[in-house]
């Protein structure tokens, strides 16, 4: 029983990890709550949906349209909800609502165009699993855990190596004297929310795959990822990735003596546990808070 809890804490983590991840993305550089993080999630669950399960194109087609309506999705906000609070010099109070009113808009079109009834992705029969220290997890599971690990892997290596990703750490680090170095900051931050949406696509196909999809799909799982983004340190993509990861465990250990509709209630207790201990999350970093 502990062990099969403990692969549903680890895959529940992974999906906590992707959207922490997302989100810290954003937050390390531009410094605000992008709650339409959320949308994004819920526009790739159901765009896969729509071409997989609706149009039948197969997975390579489905994933990568999916990726593409998520890249102009997040253009569009950027350009229209972000760049004009940017010039004006806007306190991330105020990106932080646009942001949320982006996040209403999106599900409230996800409402409007799919219905409000709970929807599956159908991959064929169900699995039985495969056995694992006495639990069973099955294929798209395993799936969940080594896509977590890959992009956690491949955005520090693009982070560290690449010029796109130096430009990136700089902008996070200073963006004044990113300009002064003569740093693209409007070109940068448009990387780094591209890179967050495609994050976020795949975020919403791993949730679609293993879960259900609804409209209201994407704030459930911005929550965690923000939760998580806390516990393992606002800014830091390592410590999302450990974040999500303590998270799902704990909460999915946690209904092992209490009932499971205190599951959510499991979350919250740890965010405010660490908020009192340890504010800065398990892999504090210290940010520079700079208007943008």
């Amino acid at each position: 029983m502990i062990s099969q809890f403990l692969i549903y804490g680890i895959i529940a983590g992974s999906i906590y990890s992707l959207a922490a991840i997302g989100f810290n993305l954003v937050y390390r550089a531009v410094k605000f709550f992008h709650i339409a993080h959320g949308g994004i999630i819920a526009v790739g669950a159901y765009s896969f949906y729509l071409f997989f399960e609706k149009l039948k194109l197969g997975i390579i087609t489905s994933l990568a349209l999916s990726i593409a309506i998520g890249i102009l999705l997040i253009i569009l906000i950027e350009f229209l909800a972000y760049k004009g609070l940017r010039i004006k010099r806007a306190p991330s109070l105020i990106f932080f609502i646009s942001s949320f009113g982006v996040y209403i808009a999106i599900q409230s079109i996800i409402e409007i165009l799919a219905g409000s009834q709970i929807r599956t992705i159908n991959f064929g029969m169900v699995q039985e699993g495969h056995s694992f220290l006495g639990a069973r997890i099955t294929d798209h599971q395993i799936l969940i855990i080594i896509i977590n690990i890959l992009l956690i892997l491949l955005l520090n290596l693009l982070l560290k190596y690449t010029k796109i990703g130096i430009a990136i750490r700089a902008l996070s680090d200073n963006i004044y004297a990113s300009r002064i170095v003569g740093i693209n900051i409007d070109k940068t931050i448009l990387y780094i929310f591209l890179l967050s949406s495609i994050i976020g696509i795949c975020t919403g196909i791993l949730v679609g795959v293993e879960s259900n999809l609804g409209p209201s799909m994407g704030m459930n799982i911005i929550l965690k990822g923000v939760i998580a983004a806390i516990i393992g340190g606002m800014g830091s993509l390592n410590g999302a990735f450990v974040g999500g990861l303590l998270l799902g465990i704990i909460e999915n250990l946690g209904i092992l003596v209490i009932p499971s509709v205190w599951k959510d209630t499991i979350s919250f207790a740890l965010l405010i546990i660490f908020l009192l201990i340890r504010p800065g999350g398990i892999f504090a970093v210290k940010l520079r808070i700079e208007e943008t």
